[in-house]
């Protein structure tokens, strides 16, 4: 069920404090598929969470205010309007910073 901005900014915040680290070891970002984000990739993700939101312009509040307010890892990009599922994972030695697709505003993929 798809959360409004509040819930999903206190689940993450919530998971990365239980989690430790830094804000800057963590990585939020957004996108449309969450199975196509995690094909491939999961066992590189570490402390992977995500969450809907209701919409695109939510979830890309929830990226800005974890980026530009307490300093988390992403990339704030063009939304394409579909990309309303916010994830966030703690970055360790396998993460690696490239080009996203189009559907992806997080510019982070992990190898």
């Amino acid at each position: 069920m798809p959360s409004i901005k509040q819930e999903i900014i206190n689940e993450i915040n919530t998971h990365i404090q239980s989690n430790g680290g830094e804000y800057s070891d963590w990585h939020v970002g957004v996108c449309s598929n969450i199975r196509h984000k995690l094909s491939g990739q999961a066992k590189a993700k570490h402390l992977f969470i995500s969450r809907q939101a209701y919409s695109s312009y939510v979830a890309a509040e929830v990226q800005d205010y974890f980026i530009n307010i307490l300093g988390t890892n992403g990339t704030i990009g063009a939304d394409t309007g579909t990309a309303d599922i916010v994830y966030t994972y703690k970055k360790s030695a396998d993460t690696i910073e490239q080009t996203s697709p189009a559907n992806d505003t997080s510019g982070g993929i992990i190898k």
